[in-house]
């Protein structure tokens, strides 16, 4: 939670640049932005080493709180382990009061597949939309920080020493769930890490 603060200027046909002064080692480090809509934008660094490439989302609300947090979700999630690259996917059930239930994720490290792994797990939300989780398997438990984008939406980085990987939290909606659920043409797209130099960051 490493507070910041910056200055940003954006052009007329939506591209637009943005310098935050992070207060630390790192400097001021600067980002090119083209806009999206009002609400979402599209970014990638200039200066900062390694480059990374991102997506900025308005929060819908003014205040968040645990409560904000309910339902079921999906997440996906890319970073590094130890040893290699590092996926994975899953869903969750949160109670609104800052418990999680009927976890279970897919990934695949450097290689090495687990599927089917359940899990639980508790987390807290502060007023400005970051939160902090920790989920529990039979591996063991897993440290997160998130940033709510609205009931329905969230950032998330994993902090622990299994991995260092970052992702999306989505609503599943439309359940329950069969075979027949996956019908018609779909789209898809992959992310493959091109160095284990790479890195991922979720600010608010």
């Amino acid at each position: 939670s490493a507070p910041f603060t910056g200055s940003y200027a954006i052009t007329a046909n939506g591209r637009g640049t943005v310098s935050l002064d992070t207060g630390t080692a790192m400097g001021i480090v600067t980002f090119a932005v083209y806009m999206i809509s009002a609400s979402r934008a599209n970014f990638v660094s200039l200066d900062f080493v390694p480059a990374f490439l991102g997506t900025a989302e308005a929060q819908t609300l003014g205040s968040f709180s645990n409560t904000n947090l309910s339902g079921d979700y999906v997440f996906s999630a890319a970073g590094f382990s130890a040893t290699g690259f590092f996926y994975n996917v899953g869903r969750f059930t949160a109670n609104g009061s800052g418990g999680t239930s009927a976890g279970v994720t897919d990934e695949n490290n450097d290689g090495v597949a687990t599927e089917n792994l359940a899990f639980t797990g508790t987390y807290s939300l502060a007023a400005n939309g970051r939160g902090v989780a920790t989920f529990t398997s039979t591996r063991g438990s897993s440290e997160f920080s998130f940033y709510m984008v609205s009931p329905s939406r969230a950032f998330f980085v994993e902090q622990g020493a299994y991995a260092v990987a970052a992702g999306d939290v989505d609503a599943q909606q439309g359940g329950p769930f069969s075979t027949a659920s996956l019908a018609g043409d779909s789209a898809y797209r992959a992310r493959v890490p091109t160095a284990r130099s790479s890195a991922s960051s979720t600010p608010r």
